[in-house]
């Protein structure tokens, strides 16, 4: 006959009591999962930080997510940056190219993301797809440090930003060019 077995004592966890090969109830009072955090760690919740905004949280606090993949080191989100994640994660590109080239976890994309309200940070177009910006006089290359990342922008305005920042005066040989072929347009 099964016993009634009451809760795990951790305050949030709803699991019931772990029951010992003996048959009674565990003498802490944690479930499985919580026995086992004890004896890994010490305490049954240990604190961690979030991979993301660095935030310290118990291990299994409501609302958090934890993401193991392959062998790496499992990743832990506080639920602030679960909730960015989960609905928006299907906007953010591939996200081992975010980190390598630009330093920028998929939760910091999202914010520049909503910073910019989901549209191009210089011609202010909603659904295109947005690349990465970084100002290429600090990182020159791909590859960027982090720090130097100005914004999302769509791939045309990454094409006309590259060509500024080689030629800082295209836009008044631009302007110019526009005025002139107008006053001749006008003329004829």
């Amino acid at each position: 006959m099964e016993l009634d077995r009451p809760g795990c004592v951790v305050d949030w966890c709803s699991k019931p009591m772990k029951i010992t090969k003996s048959g009674t109830l565990n003498i802490m009072g944690f479930c499985t999962t919580h026995e086992g955090r004890y004896y890994r760690y010490g305490t049954p919740t240990p604190d961690v930080a979030c991979f993301e905004c660095h935030t310290t949280f118990p291990f299994s606090f409501p609302g958090s997510h934890i993401v193991k993949q392959g062998n790496g080191p499992q990743k832990f989100y506080c639920p602030t940056c679960n909730v960015l994640l989960s609905k928006y994660n299907h906007l953010v590109p591939n996200h081992h190219s975010l980190l390598y080239f630009y330093k920028l976890t998929p939760v910091g994309y999202i914010k520049l993301l909503i910073r910019q309200r989901f549209s191009c940070a210089l011609c202010h177009t909603s659904d295109v797809k947005l690349v990465v910006d970084h100002d290429h006089s600090c990182c020159p290359g791909r590859e960027s440090c982090g720090k130097c990342v100005r914004g999302l922008v769509c791939y045309n305005c990454n094409i006309f930003l590259g060509r500024y920042d080689t030629n800082p005066d295209i836009l008044q040989q631009t302007h110019e060019y526009l005025d002139y072929y107008d006053v001749q347009r006008r003329l004829s």
